[in-house]
């Protein structure tokens, strides 16, 4: 079964006199229950105020005015802005974002270090494969696949299409521009 802790007496409930009637007792039960449930809604009130999914969020600003501001500065709406889809500055999430993006960055430089050691050069930029760069690949990252996407949407790299599979797109020319 479930078991709870129960909350010592309201001090204006500890301290008054024992009820003469089952009025007055049904009465004091009554305010008792009605001050516990407005601690419960303050309680949640508060909790929401911390929980960036709702509505009542202020970013741990106090007042409706620090609320307000807190949300306008970055929700600039799904036109943009500079700051919309960034995390906050300062924050824990900053720097897990920003650890991630260097990570995500040397994994792009690497891919194309190993594109330029195997592909043929030209003037102008190198090309490979898609099949000679995924069996070549295959021993240095799983993540070959998703970190082309990336390189792509950077404009590091070029390739017919959006997501490569293996055999099925081994003929998919990759081409590097030289000043990737």
């Amino acid at each position: 079964g479930i078991t709870t802790t129960a909350e010592p007496p309201h001090p204006a409930v500890a301290s008054e006199p024992a009820p003469r009637s089952s009025a007055e007792l049904e009465q004091r039960l009554v305010s008792e229950t009605a001050r516990l449930w407005a601690r419960r809604a303050e309680t949640i009130e508060r909790d929401q105020k911390s929980n960036p999914f709702s509505a009542h969020f202020d970013g741990g600003a106090r007042g409706p005015a620090a609320a307000k501001a807190a949300r306008s500065s970055r929700d600039d709406g799904p036109a943009g802005g500079a700051a919309y889809g960034t995390p906050p500055p300062g924050s824990l999430t900053e720097a897990r974002w920003a650890k991630g993006k260097a990570w995500v960055d040397e994994q792009i430089d690497n891919l194309i270090a190993v594109i330029r050691e195997i592909g043929d050069a030209g003037d102008d930029a190198t090309t490979v494969t898609f099949g000679t760069l995924f069996y070549k690949y295959a021993d240095i990252s799983d993540s070959l696949v998703g970190i082309l996407l990336r390189a792509k949407k950077r404009h590091r790299l070029f390739y017919e299409g959006d997501m490569l599979f293996q055999t099925k797109d081994d003929h998919v020319l990759i081409t590097v521009p030289a000043e990737a």
